[in-house]
């Protein structure tokens, strides 16, 4: 299953909601505004459990020719719920926030995943390369039965892939792209453990999305905030 939702979130609605964060003032994917954004990212990879060494034996990713690691930019809002000590639910002051954002559209567009739990939610930061044609590793969120919902901040290039694999198809000699969703402020993608990737912009200066993964209530053992 790969759903696109339009307007997922109205721009007022969205707005206000990231206003108080100064987040809202990204929705013309200008430099300078961006300039002017006090919030904090961190470096990482854009896949942490990657290893360029032993991915053939790796769950749930794959390297493909016009495959590549790159660093983003990231925030923890939820952290997995198997990495939380119990009751801890949030990573950050802005969590709730985003988790408000996410359950609305849940909600409105997804009310068969009203009962899914929230397993992590980040924000990712991607900026701009020179490498057109390279997007980044293919992988799978979660080995549980879960949701991944991509909500996309900004209006720019880099697109995410999507492919008709899972995870049993993982050593396929070929992969067959099944889905390419360009982002689109307010946008969101819907998707049920395909491999999928982002990649990074080369015309936009930055990408921005919120990352959330719902896991089947039956298979979270730690229980999780709706």
């Amino acid at each position: 299953m790969i759903k696109c939702i339009d307007n997922a979130v109205s721009e007022n609605e969205l707005a206000s909601h990231l206003k108080p964060i100064e987040l809202y003032r990204l929705r013309d994917g200008v430099h300078g505004d961006w300039d002017h954004v006090d919030f904090p990212f961190y470096m990482g990879k854009d896949i942490s459990t990657y290893s360029v060494e032993n991915w053939e034996t790796q769950w749930g990713t794959r390297v493909l020719e016009n495959s590549k690691q790159t660093t983003q930019f990231n925030h923890s809002l939820i952290i997995q719920h198997r990495a939380r000590p119990k009751g801890v639910f949030y990573n950050s002051k802005f969590g709730e926030v985003f988790h408000e954002v996410v359950k609305g559209i849940v909600e409105r567009y997804l009310p068969e995943y009203k009962d899914y739990s929230y397993d992590r939610m980040k924000l990712n930061l991607l900026m701009k390369t020179n490498t057109p044609g390279y997007f980044n590793i293919p992988h799978i969120d979660e080995p549980k039965k879960h949701i991944s919902i991509v909500l996309y901040l900004s209006d720019s290039d880099g697109e995410t892939v999507f492919f008709k694999e899972r995870e049993d198809d993982r050593l396929n000699e070929e992969f067959t792209e099944v889905a390419r969703i360009k982002p689109k402020f307010g946008r969101a993608v819907v998707s049920d453990g395909h491999f999928h990737c982002s990649s990074n912009p080369y015309e936009s200066d930055f990408r921005l999305i919120l990352n959330t993964v719902l896991i089947h209530p039956d298979e979270d053992t730690r229980g999780s905030n709706k």
